[in-house]
């Protein structure tokens, strides 16, 4: 079996969630290859291209995710067809309630 490459990339106003990104990225490194980003403002898109596994995390507020979390999701958007580099990617979503 292929090792699988992951990112969790997250946003953490108080550090809540980059704690549960860590833990599920120690969890995960025992069986794949795992890198964890902060949401940033120039996070190369790009990168995101060569894993086969996104987690995204962020904390909500009234049952709705960040508003960073969300700019940089839409902003996958704009990589999304470059290539083919985004299609049949996997992901899932962990929410922290503050």
């Amino acid at each position: 079996m292929d090792k699988k490459n992951i990112a969790v990339i997250h946003h953490s106003g108080s550090g809540n969630t980059r704690t549960i990104g860590e833990v599920f990225g120690e969890l995960l490194s025992k069986k794949r290859s795992v890198d964890a980003y902060p949401i940033k403002q120039d996070f190369g898109y790009g990168l995101l291209t060569k894993y086969d596994l996104l987690i995204f995390g962020t904390p909500t507020f009234n049952c709705s995710p960040s508003k960073s979390i969300t700019e940089f999701v839409d902003g996958i958007a704009e990589i999304r067809w470059q290539g083919g580099g985004m299609l049949k990617k996997l992901s899932v979503n962990f929410g922290v309630i503050l």
